[in-house]
């Protein structure tokens, strides 16, 4: 029972918990992870190399074209709760332990928090290249035809999509993700094979019927087999708007559609047994930190579907 451990018990319970928790699964899907030793750091997206020529008179070396770039500044987020002295000795029921685990759960899922937060800015917010990351006319260094992840379709009702307007929504982005071009006008997704789509709670049942799969498991590992294509979905109750969706490459190419920046990983303190807070207040306060951000990444393993 939690009123007879020590706060020392308390943090090894809690990290004891967060290796047992592998937090929300699209998460590492669409998301690279860098680690930070500073207060900020600069991506530099530089171009694709060229594809391979028939030799003609000597070698034919080319530069890296520089793209553009994108600066992540760290941020401090933390949780602290609270458990009076009287509290932890009076619970019978191991309640106070329940709350030691959801702050495992609440700090597990904190990436997928702000990364949700971002690509809801994503319609203004620019990324590497200077443009809005989901908008209708990004160009790749010598490739200068406009390009759009930012789609839109008319549907019958915008936030109530039957299967089969969801289902051509999706199509319609896992399409348009496999036809970018890069800088040098090469295909940048012809061996894409996974994609992950994210949908908001009103969209579930659309979304379940439109990949063919008569079971919905949790809010992920619904998968379908379109071809050489495997689709996965899941049920982001983040999002704020019924009549939008997205879609992202989810196999990875080396580069993924966002970045997660972490400085200091999640570390559990406390203010506990013997300490002035424990003496002038009755209570102990135990919080977990980590200094981290995100940012976008590439906006060729994303796009977006506004239904009208």
């Amino acid at each position: 029972m939690l009123s007879a451990l020590s706060s020392r018990a308390i943090r090894g319970e809690f990290y004891n918990v967060l290796s047992q928790s592998t937090g929300v699964p699209w998460v590492e899907e669409i998301s690279m992870q860098f680690l930070s030793d500073q207060a900020s750091e600069t991506y530099e997206q530089l171009g694709m190399v060229s594809g391979m020529e028939e030799w003609t008179s000597g070698k034919n070396a080319k530069m890296l074209d520089m793209l553009g770039s994108i600066t992540i500044i760290n941020k401090l987020f933390e949780s602290t709760i609270q458990v009076s002295k009287a509290e932890k000795r009076r619970d019978k029921t191991g309640q106070i332990q329940i709350r030691i685990n959801d702050l495992v759960r609440k700090a597990q899922s904190h990436w997928a928090k702000i990364l949700t937060e971002l690509l809801i800015t994503g319609q203004s917010t620019a990324g590497q290249d200077g443009q809005f990351f989901f908008d209708t006319d990004h160009t790749e260094g010598n490739n200068t035809t406009s390009q759009d992840n930012d789609l839109t379709n008319n549907i019958t009702t915008a936030a109530a999509p039957t299967s089969a307007e969801m289902q051509t929504g999706i199509l319609d982005c896992i399409s348009a993700i496999v036809g970018y071009k890069d800088n040098e006008n090469d295909p940048m997704n012809e061996d894409a094979s996974l994609f992950r789509v994210m949908i908001p709670a009103n969209m579930m049942q659309a979304a379940a019927a439109a990949v063919n799969s008569p079971v919905v498991s949790g809010d992920t590992n619904v998968i379908h087999s379109l071809g050489d294509f495997k689709v996965k979905f899941s049920v982001n109750a983040r999002l704020t708007t019924a009549e939008e969706f997205y879609v992202f490459r989810a196999d990875g190419n080396g580069t993924k559609a966002l970045i997660r920046q972490e400085e200091t990983p999640l570390e559990m303190s406390s203010l506990a047994e013997g300490s002035d807070e424990e003496f002038n207040n009755k209570r102990h306060l135990h919080s977990v930190e980590s200094n981290r951000n995100v940012g976008f990444g590439m906006w060729q393993n994303a796009c977006l579907m506004t239904y009208t």
